[in-house]
């Protein structure tokens, strides 16, 4: 199983697609949303959607403290073996992650990537790095 970490500074306009899109991977055992302090709806938006799922652990920080220190926030919340990281404005294919742990398992790896499929708002793609 894997954990998925999302750091977010108002992002209530991605926010829901990317947990989502976490939600719909097979192997997520819990995604750990940390809150920089956003000054928007995005805990609003959280907690009124996802408020009874237990997968969706909500961490709301006291004082902004940008990426690196919210994901080591969310790195002390960890209970699986293997951890995936997504920002809150982007979304995950329908297998990215049974795909890299796939491929993590089968080689002698510690860490794993993948391209990026970037979209416009209309969803059209621009490109893949």
């Amino acid at each position: 199983m894997v954990d998925v970490l999302i750091p977010v500074y108002n992002g209530s306009e991605s926010i829901l697609n990317a947990v989502e899109s976490c939600l719909s991977q097979r192997i997520v055992s819990q995604i750990i949303v940390i809150d920089d302090c956003s000054t928007d709806e995005t805990v609003f938006i959280l907690r009124q959607k996802f408020s009874s799922n237990p997968k969706i652990k909500l961490v709301c920080l006291s004082e902004n403290c940008g990426i690196a220190g919210a994901l080591n926030v969310g790195l002390n919340l960890v209970k699986s073996d293997f951890v995936a990281r997504l920002d809150a404005d982007d979304e995950m294919l329908p297998n990215r992650l049974i795909d890299q742990m796939n491929f993590l398992l089968k080689g002698s790896y510690d860490l794993v990537g993948s391209n990026i499929l970037d979209m416009n708002r209309n969803d059209v793609e621009i490109e893949c790095f």
